[in-house]
């Protein structure tokens, strides 16, 4: 009975000591990107971070769940879907990456004239009841847009095709937004009863065009994003770091040893004084 009460607190031990080597080295290596495959006509395709595949079979609307990498530049690449690395990308973007950093690299445009776009996100969600948002362009017929609230001010000036806005925090609620032309005033497109909800983080994102209707698609930010949509395959998953350095991994196995030692000790110590 001991040795069954004893054995699964040697097990958390040596799993709290893994975890806490992987949550360091993480912190201080790693970048955490996340695509969005918004071209409104384009056929499924892979992505690649550099010569890896990392997601399979993405289709129109897909966002990933964030995907760790080592911090330095990489370049983010999609190809047709099932072709091999050596196919010619349809889009590709460098980037530099930053520790602790989140990025959204957003792929986008008419088919056969795709791009790729790098963005930094916020991480650290507002509070006190506030929102954070901002606008992102992946509409490639719509023209320069600003957004305005309904019947009230305009939230975000002059976001041109493959741009962004800066974040701005707004109170929470729901709100009519509207996709107006910069410079006039014919609105593009009104999505209804956008929920803002409070602490929370996203990119308000126009899409569409090209034979497709041009709507507001809301994304989940950094801290506040969640599990992916449009069933992108992203391996290790959202947020689960790639495996620990070697030298997490044998320290973690050295205390568990050391704790393993100690109750088998214990254990026959118990045996030759109760005989």
């Amino acid at each position: 009975m001991r040795l069954l009460k004893v054995l699964p607190v040697v097990a958390m031990c040596a799993l709290v000591a893994t975890a806490g080597g992987v949550d360091s080295a993480a912190a201080a290596e790693q970048s955490l990107v996340r695509v969005a495959y918004v071209s409104p006509d384009a056929t499924a395709a892979d992505v690649y971070i550099d010569a890896v595949r990392t997601l399979s079979n993405v289709s129109y609307k897909t966002v990933s769940a964030y995907i760790a990498v080592t911090v330095g530049a990489h370049t983010v690449a999609v190809r047709p879907a099932g072709s091999a690395s050596t196919t010619a990308p349809w889009a590709q973007v460098s980037q530099a990456f930053s520790a602790g950093a989140y990025y959204t690299v957003a792929i986008g445009g008419r088919f056969g004239q795709l791009q790729a776009t790098a963005f930094q996100d916020q991480f650290a969600a507002p509070s006190g009841g506030q929102a954070v948002a901002r606008f992102i362009h992946m509409a490639p017929d719509v023209p320069a847009v600003d957004v305005v609230v309904k019947g009230g001010p305009i939230l975000f000036s002059n976001i041109s095709f493959l741009q962004a806005s800066a974040y701005k925090s707004l109170p929470s609620g729901t709100y009519d937004l509207q996709l107006v032309a910069t410079g006039t005033t014919q609105v593009l497109f009104t999505a209804p009863s956008v929920v803002v909800a409070s602490d929370t983080i996203h990119s308000e994102t126009g899409i569409g065009g090209v034979g497709a209707p041009v709507e507001l698609l809301q994304i989940a930010d950094a801290s506040s994003a969640r599990a992916p949509v449009g069933g992108a395959n992203t391996g290790g998953g959202g947020l689960a770091p790639r495996p620990s350095a070697p030298g997490g991994l044998a320290a973690a196995g050295l205390i568990a040893a050391a704790l393993l030692l100690l109750v088998v000790t214990a254990i026959r110590r118990s045996s030759g004084h109760a005989s």
